[in-house]
């Protein structure tokens, strides 16, 4: 299976891209204004999100999974295991590759993920009243995140 490396780097910009449009200090919502960071702090952001995006993708691809349970085997030199792999991949490698496979896993992983960090994060912070817009945000970066990654990586 081959992975499409481009699209993972332009991928990881939509947290980034995302959170200039959602915590706009214009909007209505906004509970903060970005226009404290400096020049510097945005390749720190897209680093980040780079990490991100590399993790989703281990938990949305349903393919790098089968993938590494050969993968000892395979780099050992192992006879016969990139016969099943390949074999396996040409049969199923394309298997729940799609948009919205991929949205379901962003909002699943947004909920079983997102709350919890998020919500020690707020309250221990003493901001727990914000937890709404935050998980908001969270929510629709992880299914868009989601979707595009099924789709396109």
């Amino acid at each position: 299976m081959e992975l499409n490396h481009l699209n993972w780097l332009l991928i990881a910009l939509v947290p980034i891209l995302l959170g200039v449009i959602w915590y706009n200090p214009h909007l209505p919502w906004s509970v903060r204004s970005y226009k404290k960071l400096k020049w510097f702090h945005w390749p720190w952001f897209y680093i980040i999100s780079v990490g991100f995006t590399y993790g989703y993708m281990n938990l949305i691809i349903h393919q790098l999974g089968f993938y590494e349970i050969f993968f000892t085997d395979i780099m050992k030199g192992v006879p016969g295991t990139q016969e099943v792999v390949d074999e396996f991949m040409k049969k199923y490698g394309d298997k729940h590759r799609h948009f919205g496979h991929g949205v379901m896993h962003g909002i699943l992983n947004a909920i079983l993920l997102g709350i919890p960090f998020l919500w020690f994060t707020l309250f221990f912070s003493g901001k727990s009243d914000r937890f709404c817009n935050h998980f908001i945000y969270i929510l629709v970066t992880s299914a868009l995140m989601g979707g595009l990654i099924s789709e396109f990586v």
